[in-house]
């Protein structure tokens, strides 16, 4: 402002100067004239220039608020995406018993072999039982169909017995009709022949013998017919005690080999499930593994990222700026060493000192 006054001064003196009652001025300051003028002018440039750093400063200040907006959300970002980490750590860390679980069903399914294998050996001590009753029915069908052919063996001879007593029986029948008919005639020749009478008694005796002998074959008959009919009860228990134990060993045979179906369908199916809910479980946990694993690496990558990128083309004019202002120094310090003029330290709203050119 006192440069200004200055200047506003010396143009009244230039001013009265012309003026026919004023006396001109002298060469001394008519020489100064072009200086002034000069320093008007840079005075004029550099008033305009700090009007265009006043701009650019509040421009800058602008930025430098906007910039720090940024930076504090930003901060509020990384205070929140840090939050967000830890949460992801706890979820990790909750999901640790179910990475053992799957663990362990990893050991389970390592297991699952010697399962099986126990599962093989009941199915196999099964099949050995069913080869057993097997075995056994068919040593019962064996001794059915030897008693079978005894019976028919023995049956065969009770039917020729059967025969030979019909044959004997009628054989002492007609012995008998002819003994009678020899007493007949030994009565009707009684007293006529006594030759008869010797052998009417040899006859006799030999009746006799034969009725004896007759008696001992109805004995033995009744005998045989009683020991046949308890050998046709005995076969008769035999073949239903058979029957029976076929259709048990039948019964049992038929048990076995559903027990051994159903055993193996069973642990068949249960091994499927078993891996199937493996592999469920597995492709579950490294697919959250996998997505935890992104949102960390996301989350780090965005924490250790700078909060504001730097304006290159803010920079450049800062350093232009800067230039500016060490040439203007410059030219000042130079022109005060020449001894005609000298600088002084005018205050600039918004952006420090500068340096003016003022007369000396």
């Amino acid at each position: 402002m006192a440069i200004l006054g200055m200047f506003a001064k010396s143009q009244a003196s230039a001013g009265a100067s012309t003026s026919p009652s004023v006396k001109p001025p002298d060469s001394s300051v008519r020489s100064f004239e072009p200086v002034v003028d000069e320093v008007t002018a840079k005075i004029i440039n550099l008033l305009a220039e700090d009007k265009r750093l006043t701009r650019r400063c509040e421009e800058l200040e602008i930025q430098s608020q906007l910039n720090q907006d940024m930076f504090h959300k930003c901060s509020e970002a990384l205070t929140q995406k840090q939050q967000e980490c830890d949460q992801l750590q706890v979820l990790n860390t909750s999901h640790l018993p179910v990475v053992e679980e799957n663990q362990n069903l990893h050991g389970s399914i390592a297991t699952s072999p010697q399962i099986a294998a126990g599962y093989e050996a009941d199915i196999r001590h099964l099949q050995e039982q069913l080869q057993s009753a097997r075995a056994e029915t068919e040593q019962h069908t064996k001794q059915i169909k030897v008693q079978a052919s005894n019976f028919r063996t023995l049956h065969t001879t009770c039917t020729s017995l059967r025969r030979q007593l019909a044959t004997q029986q009628k054989a002492n029948e007609e012995f008998q009709e002819q003994v009678m008919s020899a007493q007949v005639k030994g009565k009707d020749s009684q007293g006529l022949d006594t030759d008869n009478t010797q052998h009417v008694q040899v006859l006799e005796q030999h009746i006799k013998t034969l009725t004896m002998r007759l008696v001992e074959a109805n004995d033995q008959a009744e005998e045989r017919k009683t020991v046949i009919s308890k050998l046709e009860e005995e076969q008769q228990k035999n073949m239903a005690l058979g029957s029976i134990h076929r259709a048990m060993h039948d019964s049992k045979i038929k048990e076995f080999e559903a027990e051994i179906c159903t055993l193996h369908t069973r642990h068949t199916q249960e091994i499927s499930l078993l891996r199937t809910t493996m592999e469920e479980e597995r492709s579950e946990l490294e697919a959250n593994i996998s997505k935890l694993q992104d949102q960390l690496h996301a989350i780090t990558k965005s924490a250790t990222s700078p909060p504001v990128r730097r304006d290159s083309k803010l920079d450049d004019e800062h350093s232009h700026l800067n230039d500016q202002q060490t040439d203007i120094e410059r030219s000042s310090k130079d022109e005060t060493e020449d001894g005609s003029v000298s600088s002084a330290n005018v205050w600039g709203p918004g952006c420090g000192f500068f340096s003016v050119v003022v007369p000396g």
